[in-house]
Formats: structure tokens, C-alpha cells, sequence
């Protein structure tokens, strides 16, 4: 949902800032810190959390950790790290 908003927002169309910051902080409240042992699929979702949380103008800090475990994560899920670091780094 909240990179729906996200989305939506940046193209745009009216969000309520209130239900964009609420879907945030739900999001932020559910984040994991990323460790050797976290199984893939957490891994993945994490890395689309913390891109969502970008696109909807919350960037989390040094993406949530998730470049220390980038080998562990699946073909899209580097993809979403990416572009996560991409949005963070705009002119570097």
C-alpha cells in the first residue's frame, strides 16, 4: 500500500499526508535489521519495504542495512536495493 501512495503521490495525484505518514510509520515500525541468519524471503521483503519507504519520501539510512547482506538477497530484490541506492545518491 504504501508505495502505491507513494507512487501516487509523486505522479501527482492527491494523498493525504496523513494516511501517507501513517502507512510509513507502519511500515518503519515492521522494518528488521538484516543479519547473516535472516532467511531470504525476509531479506526480499525488507529490500521492497525499504524501497517503498524511499519512493514515498522516508528513506531509511543506509537502506536499511541491506548492502552488508546484498549476496543473500534474490535477482529483483538487488534490483529493488539498486534502485533504493540510486534514489538516496542523486548526483553522486
Amino acid at each position: 500500500m504504501l508505495y502505491g501512495l507513494g507512487s501516487a503521490s509523486q505522479a501527482g495525484v492527491f494523498v493525504d499526508t496523513s494516511v501517507l505518514t501513517q502507512a510509513q510509520k507502519y511500515v518503519q515500525s515492521v522494518l528488521i535489521a538484516p543479519e547473516s541468519s535472516t532467511k531470504g524471503w525476509e531479506l526480499d521483503r525488507l529490500a521492497f519495504q525499504v524501497y517503498a519507504l524511499q519512493v514515498s519520501g522516508s528513506p531509511v539510512k543506509n537502506a536499511g542495512g541491506l548492502y552488508s547482506v546484498w549476496q543473500s538477497l534474490s535477482p529483483w530484490a538487488k534490483a529493488m536495493l539498486a534502485l533504493t541506492l540510486d534514489l538516496q545518491t542523486k548526483g553522486d
